[in-house]
C-alpha cells in the first residue's frame, strides 16, 4: 500500500496531490482504505506539511470613537454618597 502512495504522490502527480485526492486515486485502483490511514502514511512519510495556525486573542477595541459630549444642561453628575445610587428629580 505504501509503494501504491509513493507512486500516486512522486511520480504520477509530482508531489502535488493531498491525501483526499490521493485517497480517491486508491480508490478508482480498486484498493479499500479509509481517508485517515492513507493521511497518517502520507504524514509518516512527510509528504504532507504541518499547518500552524496562527491564533491570537479577540479584541474588539477600535479605539476612541465619537468623543465625549458638551454639557449643555449643566448636570452634575458628582455622586454625593459613597457607593449609592443617586437620583436626579
Amino acid at each position: 500500500m505504501k509503494k501504491v502512495i509513493d507512486y500516486l504522490y512522486k511520480d504520477k502527480h509530482k508531489k502535488i496531490m493531498g491525501y483526499q485526492r490521493i485517497h480517491i486515486e486508491l480508490i478508482k485502483l480498486g484498493y479499500h482504505i479509509g481517508k485517515n490511514k492513507v493521511n497518517d502514511i502520507m504524514r509518516e512519510k512527510e509528504y504532507l506539511k504541518i499547518k500552524k495556525r496562527n491564533w491570537r486573542k479577540y479584541n474588539s477595541y477600535e479605539g476612541d470613537m465619537g468623543g465625549v459630549k458638551v454639557n449643555e444642561m449643566s448636570q452634575n453628575f458628582k455622586n454625593l454618597f459613597h457607593m449609592k445610587k443617586q437620583v436626579q428629580i
